[in-house]
């Protein structure tokens, strides 16, 4: 039988990987958004150069 702390250290470290693979997937997603924003101005930007040239 394990004693009470080792129990409470397997607890913590369980919570802490959690928290940190948590964290790196809304990390992995802001700079998904971020990208996603990025090409989005390009794209508007593209669209009024073109339009700028038509007129």
């Amino acid at each position: 039988m394990k004693s009470w702390k080792l129990q409470q250290l397997e607890k913590d470290l369980v919570k802490i990987f959690n928290h940190t693979l948590i964290s790196g997937e809304i990390q992995e997603i802001v700079n998904l958004v971020v990208a996603i924003v990025k090409v989005v101005e390009l794209v508007l930007v593209l669209v009024v150069a073109l339009l700028g040239l038509e007129v």
